[in-house]
């Protein structure tokens, strides 16, 4: 029995989902144990929200912290790389972004399509086209516009030369305007149906990116012994302060103010600081569920959906457990299956194809 029971465990810990625990790369060229926590807590607080554990509408904290990540560590490479700047990087930078995102939402949307008789071909071509985003998916649109964004806005802020606090200021910045003028009635995406469209949520992500220049830019020895714990309260508290203050629904213009004191949170957990306070950050659960996060996101709404029925005789909490621990059993699965082979081979094949001194040295 234990010679079974060893041989399932040694089998089971080399799944993608959770050997990649602790030798996943990034990125940024290295996982980063905290921000695999805080993509946990995001994937957390949106089911929350879909389950009716939290206030309607505060879900789309996750959404906004998972913007923020996605725009600082997309932004690291091109500032720890300079290769990341030739054409073959550029390449190989799209190969990454699209092979991260395009196979799994691709799946969902084709699973959409054959297992519920409600959703017609029109539907899932236009999903599969990136044309609209319905429930959940308009946050995968999204997504996919700030990865065509990112290259050429960094190409628009090389005139500022190496002052990463200049260029962190300005990203800033610009965060601060979009949140405050980039209304529907300038750019809006058709998605949702209950509002008929989505504004386009850039601030998150552009405060990401200038948290990635703002981070290369601060001494290391920054706040490294108590700063950090009181930083860290400060901005919670914020955070807190600014979800009763002004609410953050898919439709406000209040959200560049979250998306700022996220992309700050990205800074605040890297600084070295106490032992604890790290051991807590690298929170081993929040961890597991955080690798396996964007399959997460994508499927826990379409189980919410199947076991609806059973939900007033579940109860909130169990609902929420249920379901949580369902997707995230079935994203272990999608993520060895589907995520992890996509995300290796086919940027392997590219980079094979792709002449290698392309660009200026």
């Amino acid at each position: 029995m234990n010679g079974w029971g060893g041989y399932l465990l040694a089998r089971l810990g080399r799944l993608s989902c959770w050997s990649d625990i602790s030798h996943r790369s990034s990125s940024t060229g290295r996982a980063i144990p905290e921000l695999d926590t805080l993509r946990g807590i995001a994937a957390i607080i949106v089911l929350a929200d879909h389950t009716a554990m939290i206030p309607t509408g505060r879900g789309g904290n996750g959404v906004w912290l998972f913007f923020a990540l996605s725009g600082y560590l997309l932004t690291r490479p091109f500032i720890d790389r300079h290769e990341a700047w030739t054409p073959r990087g550029l390449v190989l930078y799209l190969s990454r972004r699209l092979t991260r995102i395009v196979p799994m939402y691709w799946c969902v949307v084709l699973g959409y399509y054959v297992l519920q008789s409600k959703y017609d071909w029109q539907w899932a071509s236009l999903h599969l086209l990136f044309r609209r985003g319905d429930m959940h998916l308009w946050t995968v649109q999204q997504e996919l516009l700030f990865y065509l964004l990112l290259p050429g806005l960094l190409f628009l802020i090389a005139f500022l030369g190496r002052r990463n606090w200049l260029k962190a200021a300005f990203l800033y910045g610009l965060a601060i305007l979009s949140g405050l003028f980039l209304g529907p009635d300038i750019i809006r995406l058709h998605a949702i149906h209950r509002l008929g469209f989505v504004p386009f949520h850039v601030a998150p992500f552009l405060a990401g990116m200038g948290a990635a220049y703002l981070f290369a830019s601060l001494p290391r020895t920054l706040f490294q012994r108590r700063g950090k714990g009181i930083l860290l309260l400060l901005l919670l508290g914020l955070l807190l302060f600014c979800n009763w203050r002004w609410p953050v629904a898919a439709d406000s213009r209040e959200i560049w103010r979250v998306g700022i004191l996220y992309s700050l949170l990205l800074v605040t957990i890297q600084l070295p600081g106490p032992s604890w306070l790290n051991r807590l950050l690298c929170f081993g659960p929040f961890r597991a569920l955080g690798v396996v996060g964007y399959s997460f996101y994508l499927l826990h709404v379409p189980l919410i959906q199947y076991y609806s029925p059973l939900a007033p005789f579940l109860g909130k909490k169990t609902c929420f457990l249920f379901v949580g621990l369902v997707t995230y059993a079935l994203s272990c699965l999608t993520y060895t299956l589907v995520e992890k082979p996509c995300m290796k081979k086919i940027p392997a094949w590219v980079a094979q194809i792709t002449p290698k001194k392309a660009g200026p040295t």
